[in-house]
């Protein structure tokens, strides 16, 4: 199958179709992004109905980006299925961005836990908007465990939402693999809270019990889901609205504003732009995270709504125009080692890593100096257990890039496995001075919110753990 690239015609066809079902946005600069998602979600559609006789499709599976369009205009359920998936970004793990979590320890949680100790309302509500494979919602159940003694006296209500169906059903298993564990806190509870089998971790069920996962837009009602979702104290939306219209952005936040209680948190990503004025937050700044708090004395606001949600697309089907001319290959080159990189990262936070480094080696192929490439092939290759191709992918990319601190920590750590300590000194030290200089909060390139102090203290831990012959070093915070 040759993976024709979008018209100008396709393009604003499919964009105006995604945003209005599920307000995902793919403005110009991603629009290479959307191209290659879309052609994923083909070829996954022919796999199920390859694979499963008993699945139909009008027409047959679809061949083309107009097969697609058409499917989808139609409301076909699979087909959306696959479109979403392929679309939504799932890249997360057990405690991901550290700073947060500390914050929501040290001082968000532990005050609101007093006041309800106060008032004999041992009671909490607690929401992952956008939670992907369940590691964020599984990481506050632990959290909590390891905060209430009592927890059991505890109703801990856990809520982990995502619009994404196939997702929603992996993290209702509860089996990880080793990528979902890249900070120090989430090893110790992976030793604590998980069975290992083979190269698979399965979740407790004391602790998977305590989550409950639910497939639910935020564009829309959930309405088995319509009474817990009120008068929440925390709400985790993370790396969710970035990827959103701005309309819808907007309207999103006022929703979101309306489900807490007076008092109650919202934590955002890094990446995600800032509520608007109108939506009422007071803004907290902890070491290294920001959070949004709202205001104890705001009336609820009224029930937000936004013109065209979730609405069926009514535009016929598209005739196709001609094929345009195929791109010269260094234009293709040009073009797809983006789009490659991002299926790479698309399956390697599934856990396909056959096919996460198969397209992270067609982005090299396409563009032998892609830097990040390189890493993440390093951790592809770490998780399948290769130390000797990850160490080489590591090297590369500090060829490429000799003062970007983050790659040489991780082959610092790969060293120290292998037996080889004075060159996972050697690394440490050159992570301690690249880092030394910078601005405490400055982030790390690749490092998910990680900063400059962060990392140079668990360099210098891990120099120290070296020098003392302790126990292998772990990841940074």
């Amino acid at each position: 199958m040759i993976a024709t690239p979008l018209s100008d015609t396709y393009y604003e066809r499919f964009r105006s179709l995604i945003l209005t079902r599920t307000g995902l946005d793919f403005p110009p600069p991603r629009r290479d992004d959307l191209t290659a998602w879309l052609w994923r979600a083909v070829e996954a559609l022919q796999d199920v109905v390859r694979y499963h006789p008993d699945v139909r499709l009008p027409g047959g599976p679809p061949t083309s980006l107009e097969s697609l369009y058409n499917l989808l205009l139609a409301e076909e359920p699979l087909a959306w299925e696959r479109v979403i998936d392929a679309l939504t970004v799932s890249e997360t793990h057990f405690f991901r961005y550290a700073a947060q979590f500390e914050a929501l320890r040290d001082h968000v949680l532990p005050p609101l836990i007093g006041e309800r100790r106060a008032a004999g309302r041992r009671m909490l509500r607690l929401w992952s908007a956008g939670c992907a494979s369940g590691e964020e919602p599984y990481s506050l159940a632990i959290l909590l465990r390891e905060m209430l003694p009592d927890w059991r006296d505890w109703r801990l209500e856990i809520i982990g939402t995502d619009i994404n169906r196939l997702l929603i059903a992996q993290a209702r298993q509860g089996v990880f693999r080793d990528w979902s564990f890249r900070e120090d806190y989430a090893l110790y509870a992976r030793d604590v809270y998980f069975t290992r089998t083979d190269h698979r971790y399965q979740l407790h069920d004391s602790v998977r019990s305590m989550v409950r996962f639910e497939v639910c837009s935020l564009l829309e009602k959930c309405s088995p889901l319509d009474d817990i979702l009120r008068d929440v104290d925390l709400i985790l939306c993370r790396n969710v609205t970035l990827y959103f219209g701005e309309s819808v952005r907007d309207w999103v936040y006022q929703q979101l504003q309306g489900r807490l209680i007076p008092g109650g948190w919202l934590f955002l990503g890094h990446a995600d732009p800032p509520p608007p004025a109108f939506a009422a937050f007071d803004v907290y700044h902890f070491r290294g995270t920001t959070a949004y708090r709202r205001p104890l004395a705001a009336a609820r606001p009224a029930e937000p709504r936004l013109a065209g949600a979730g609405r069926r697309h009514d535009t016929a089907p598209l005739v196709m125009p001609p094929a345009p001319a195929e791109p010269s290959p260094a234009e293709t080159d040009r073009l797809s080692a983006e789009a490659q990189y991002r299926l790479g990262r698309w399956h390697a936070d599934r856990q396909h890593w056959d096919e996460a480094r198969y397209h992270c080696m067609k982005a090299i192929a396409a563009e032998p100096t892609y830097t990040e490439v390189y890493y993440t092939l390093a951790l592809i290759h770490q998780a399948l257990g290769d130390r000797d191709n990850a160490i080489g992918a590591l090297r590369r990319a500090i060829y490429l890039e000799r003062d970007w601190a983050l790659p040489r920590f991780t082959l610092a750590g790969l060293y120290h496995a292998a037996g080889q300590d004075d060159q996972a000194r050697r690394e440490l030290r050159n992570v301690i001075a690249l880092t030394r200089n910078l601005p405490p909060d400055t982030p790390i390139p690749g490092g998910d919110g990680l900063t400059a102090a962060r990392l140079r203290s668990a360099a210098e831990r891990q120099l120290a753990s070296l020098a003392a012959n302790a126990a292998p070093p772990a990841s940074p915070e």
